[in-house]
């Protein structure tokens, strides 16, 4: 299949441009500003979420709830660094990329895309000021904080509809709908030579670290890399970026990906980190 023409490629990049001009990035958190960043660098190439209609059969829709696996603690990163104001920023440029490369107008959906934005920062802000009323391991969220959430996106989902209603009509429907699969997929890390250590952070976490001016490989400056225990399986899935060390002393960098799986029954996925 042919891939998207200089035109509709040229399209996208104006409607991301308007939607990065509208969104008032001085207004926002500095930790948000850098997060966003990285997270539309990770989103560039989102496609449009079309899908078969859960209500209507036979028709299609846009559906805002993607099902992509690029969230690092729902992804199995070992880093575990990720935050609430991170999230948002994945879900956000995710929801802007795929929307744009769908056909739909900046006019459409940059509006409620940034009231959602914002609705999601003064939430964090406000969970943040009142830390004690959630335990240790909720740090971020509670089930009401989920609930208010989903009701912010069905809102944006609902004005984003009535302006493609008005000015893109023949665009399908824009939905929350929902309903995934693929989840994060059993893996084994594995190193060549065997005798090496190996620290892994996600693709996401290190663009956040240069996002911020700290040198990504720097483990003690960007503490997001975690060390992983070779030989013994882990979940994960999406994009990472991997440092080891062997015995003798050499050294590799390198990226790579696991691709999220349907089936977490059968054997794990092999990923070797190699000596160069």
């Amino acid at each position: 299949m042919a891939g998207p023409s200089r035109t509709s490629r040229a399209c996208v990049a104006i409607a991301l441009a308007a939607t990065s001009a509208m969104s008032a990035p001085s207004a926002d958190p500095a930790d948000y500003v850098a997060a966003r960043s990285a997270a539309r660098a990770l989103n560039r190439g989102t496609q449009a979420n079309f899908t078969d209609s859960e209500t209507h059969p036979g028709r299609r829709v846009f559906d805002l709830e993607f099902c992509s696996e690029r969230d690092p603690e729902v992804g199995g990163s070992p880093d575990g660094g990720a935050t609430a104001l991170e999230d948002l920023a994945l879900k956000v440029s995710e929801i802007e990329a795929g929307l744009a490369r769908g056909g739909y107008s900046a006019a459409v959906f940059a509006g409620p895309l940034r009231r959602y934005e914002q609705q999601g920062l003064a939430g964090i802000a406000a969970r943040a000021a009142h830390p004690r009323r959630r335990g240790r391991d909720e740090r971020w969220s509670t089930e009401a904080d989920d609930a208010a959430r989903e009701a912010d996106l069905a809102v944006m989902g609902r004005a984003v509809d009535a302006a493609r209603a008005r000015l893109q009509p023949r665009l399908p429907a824009v939905v929350v709908q929902g309903g995934c699969g693929a989840g994060e997929t059993p893996v084994l890390l594995r190193a060549d030579p065997a005798r090496a250590t190996v620290w892994l952070i996600t693709q996401f976490s290190f663009d956040i670290c240069k996002a911020r001016g700290l040198d990504p490989w720097d483990r003690g400056a960007c503490g997001r890399w975690g060390e992983v225990a070779l030989g013994r399986k882990t979940y994960l899935s999406g994009a990472y970026v991997y440092q080891a060390q062997w015995a003798g002393g050499a050294r590799t960098r390198g990226q790579t990906s696991v691709t999220p799986s349907l089936d977490d029954t059968g054997p794990p996925q092999v990923v070797w980190i190699r000596q160069r």
